[in-house]
């Protein structure tokens, strides 16, 4: 953009002489009008925020008549409902570009939105005796009742209702453009079998960047302890498991002076196993499925040597002495992670974006970084998004399904254009600007996101992504033969989930 905006101002100097002489009066008049745009205002405001220059497809023209789009979405009285709706203009940065994004929606479109809302966490339980969502959707829908036109729900729980026949196909669909930077690509990909595509995936939905696995890291530690940059490290490629490991091992410290490793230490790293290795593994760039000669989904774990690799890695870092204060797999423990990481009592710890609510009052400057690889040879990062953030169809029972579709594409357009960044400035202090160091490392998080079809649908499958939390632990040792026994009957889901595939074509 900073190029661009470079040869716009040049062109200002050079038009006077150049439609002088030139004979193609139509081009000149045209570069000279857009050159007179440019100005020092927006010449900064395009250098900061060219995500608000995204253009989307949609057609200019598009009304459809003040028609209700009514979406079916949870509520669990923190923030999931503000995946969907705000209903004012609060002031707070996030709740006001939620606002302000419905209504450009409803007048761009001459749509109303309507959500429906259930309360339910992101995990997917069902809060203060609600019906979940998933029932919700087949009684509606097998009642061929037209009470939804949009579901937005916990992408595990929604793509389990495709083989119920719940959902239109999406590519069926008029508006929708899957090759827009808004939509996960990688999942869009993953989620399409033979022509047919059922679930959405990407910025529509706040929660997917809020659900980002990371890491956290203490900067005042960090410096105390190591003079290279960081930051430096990811950017030239070299963050990897191993180096992770190692700083994490210099980090230890008997802060209480009783020559025992507990809760009041200094450590180099704190997680729950479940959040270590789900996030690593993200990291790790190791498929669960790639798709075979045939186009079909297949798992690529067993005969995988990095899998090994892997578990080697992961349990050293967890297991080893005094490098990580392992913290218990519950919502206590995890607090608890944050609340030593808050208080300069910890060198790096894995989460999410919303993590970051946690940490407002934190004395010691945070920032934040990708997911490492696993070793040197990885090409690039990667990493998982917590399968609870809010995925996207389009009901069976929808009376005008290209009226929805264009809402989802303009839901992400939108996001994508505003709403991220605002989320970006509010929940990790940090403004949206290429030059800012915090803002580059969640830009490459963003773009590392990855998905593969039996992760989408690791529930159904028996959760393969699941049998690695035990193998880490027990350690490499009994990893082969453990994995062959769990991976049997994963198998045997993945056969039976593609034959219900097939059977909907």
């Amino acid at each position: 953009m900073k190029r661009i905006v470079s040869l716009l101002l040049l062109l200002l100097m050079v038009l006077p002489l150049a439609a002088a002489c030139s004979e193609n009066t139509d081009t000149a008049d045209e570069t000279d009008t857009k050159a007179e745009e440019v100005t020092e205002e927006t010449t900064t405001e395009i250098t900061e925020t060219d995500r608000s220059q995204m253009k989307d497809t949609l057609p200019e023209d598009l009304d459809f008549g003040g028609e209700s789009v009514r979406i079916l979405a949870r509520d669990d009285g923190l923030r999931l409902a503000l995946d969907i709706f705000a209903a004012e203009d609060t002031g707070d940065i996030v709740e006001t570009s939620i606002y302000k994004r419905n209504l450009a929606i409803e007048e761009r479109l001459n749509v109303k939105l309507e959500p429906v809302f259930v309360s339910m966490d992101i995990h997917g339980g069902a809060l203060n005796g609600a019906t979940a969502i998933p029932e919700v959707i087949r009684r509606s829908v097998l009642a061929g009742s037209d009470d939804y036109d949009i579901a937005a729900n916990h992408m595990t729980q929604l793509t389990t209702l495709i083989i119920e026949n719940m959902y239109v196909n999406l590519l069926d669909l008029d508006y929708l453009d899957f090759t827009q930077p808004w939509w996960a690509s990688d999942f869009m990909d993953e989620i399409t079998m033979n022509g047919q595509c059922y679930v959405m995936a990407g910025e529509a939905s706040l929660t997917m960047i809020q659900s980002m696995y990371l890491l956290f890291y203490n900067k005042n530690l960090y410096i105390n302890y190591f003079s290279e940059d960081i930051n430096e490290t990811v950017m030239s490629g070299n963050w990897t498991l191993d180096k992770l490991t190692g700083y994490s091992a210099m980090a230890y410290a008997d802060l209480n002076g009783d020559s025992i490793t507990d809760k009041d230490d200094q450590y180099g790293y704190s997680s729950t196993t479940m959040r270590l290795v789900d996030t690593l593994l993200g990291g790790a760039n190791i498929p669960l499925s790639v798709r075979g000669s045939d186009g079909n989904p297949e798992y690529a774990i067993e005969d995988n040597p990095r899998v090994f690799e892997f578990i080697e890695k992961a349990h050293a870092l967890v297991m080893n002495d005094n490098i990580t204060w392992d913290v218990a797999n519950s919502s206590e423990g995890e607090t608890e992670m944050l609340n030593k990481f808050a208080e300069g009592k910890v060198m790096f710890i894995p989460y999410t974006p919303m993590g970051a609510d946690y940490l407002r009052e934190m004395d010691d400057d945070f920032g934040v970084l990708p997911v490492p690889k696993l070793n040197d040879e990885q090409e690039k990062y990667t990493t998982y998004v917590h399968n609870g953030f809010s995925a996207f169809a389009i009901l069976t029972t929808c009376k005008n399904p290209n009226m929805a579709a264009a809402v989802c594409e303009a839901m992400g357009a939108e996001n994508y254009r505003n709403v991220t960044a605002a989320y970006y400035e509010v929940a990790l202090k940090v403004k949206y600007s290429r030059d800012d160091i915090s803002s580059q490392m969640l830009d490459m998080i963003r773009d590392s996101i990855r998905f593969d079809f039996a992760y989408i649908n690791d529930g159904y499958l028996g959760e393969p992504m699941g049998q690695f939390r035990n193998l880490v632990i027990n350690g490499p040792g009994t990893a082969a033969s453990a994995l062959m026994s769990k991976m049997a009957a994963c198998q045997s889901k993945l056969d039976a989930l593609l034959e219900k595939y097939m059977a909907m074509e």
